[in-house]
């Protein structure tokens, strides 16, 4: 486990999925983010996400016309909010997956 400053420890190897504050990990004790991590990362990564996927669909329907802007914010401010709720339900279920593929992949039990 590495140590920063704040006191965060995170795991190496899943340093952007797994974060738990202020103490080290028991074996076999798996590391999760807590409820306020979870909603900040879903909302970061959603907006941007939606923001490229929006601007880009509103383009290719439309092109560039006089109402492009419009018609996009009302798409981004649609959608932002389905995808953000989604990343951070779908979030820790997604994570628990990707450990599994991980080890399958590694051949590790």
């Amino acid at each position: 486990m590495a140590n920063s400053e704040w006191g965060i420890r995170c795991s190496p190897r899943y340093s952007l999925l797994a974060i738990r504050y202020s103490r080290p990990l028991k074996t076999g004790e798996r590391a999760t983010m807590d409820a306020k991590a979870r909603a900040i990362l879903a909302v970061l990564m959603t907006s941007v996400m939606v923001f490229m996927v929006t601007l880009i669909a509103t383009y290719l329907n439309l092109g560039f016309d006089p109402g492009f802007v419009r018609q996009w914010a009302k798409a981004y401010f649609v959608a932002w909010p389905v995808a953000a709720t989604t990343a951070f339900l779908v979030m820790t279920p997604a994570r628990h997956l990707t450990e599994r593929i991980v080890t399958l992949i590694d051949g590790r039990p």
